[in-house]
């Protein structure tokens, strides 16, 4: 995984196109395409739901302002960072929480694939508690023999009948005219 994050790590503008399912009490489906551009602003369209389809989303990390743009009507929405102060703190408690020492991990090839399962080496203690437990599976597509391209991630509870799906699409640089074509949707008031 580390790999593959540092494979992107020199690009200042990069595409996601992204589908979650979460299939917990009743499946939902979000999808989304995401820009990142110039390591300042974070761009997202939905296709999924259809209630968000067609309204663009922005981020502007420097300057904290979130942006809506509903056809052609631009909102925005200061000091956003104490709304979203939480969510560098989740990344952070969870990062260390997925730290691949607190995993037993297993490597599985399924034909063009390669399937790594992480499972928490605490499993069996917290099976006799009767606790459930989080497990990772991450797929990559193998085309060449060391090449590996991320496509989904699993996030299964202890008994698999409850789990998030992360199906990756697309993840590719961007382009310096995709990026500005991006950010004049987006911000052509600027």
């Amino acid at each position: 995984m580390e790999g593959l994050l540092e494979s992107y790590l020199g690009y200042k503008k990069l595409k996601f196109d992204i589908n979650i399912q979460f299939q917990i009490t009743e499946s939902k489906e979000i999808s989304t395409k995401l820009s990142y551009i110039d390591n300042r602003y974070i761009i997202f369209t939905f296709e999924k739901p259809s209630l968000f389809k067609d309204i663009y989303y922005c981020y502007d990390l420097f300057e904290a302002v979130f942006y809506t743009n509903v056809r052609e009507e631009i909102d925005e929405y200061d000091q956003i960072t104490i709304r979203t102060a939480t969510i560098p703190d989740l990344l952070l408690s969870f990062l260390p929480f997925f730290n691949p020492e607190n995993f037993d991990v297993m490597v599985i090839e399924e034909g063009i694939y390669e399937i790594q399962k992480y499972l928490p080496k605490t499993r069996n203690f917290l099976k006799l508690l009767n606790i459930d437990f989080t497990k990772f599976n991450i797929y990559y597509f193998k085309p060449f023999e060391n090449i590996k391209i991320l496509e989904k991630l699993e996030i299964l509870n202890s008994q698999e009948n409850k789990k998030i799906i992360i199906d990756i699409k697309e993840i590719r640089p961007l382009s310096d005219e995709e990026a500005d074509d991006e950010l004049n949707k987006m911000l052509k008031f600027s």
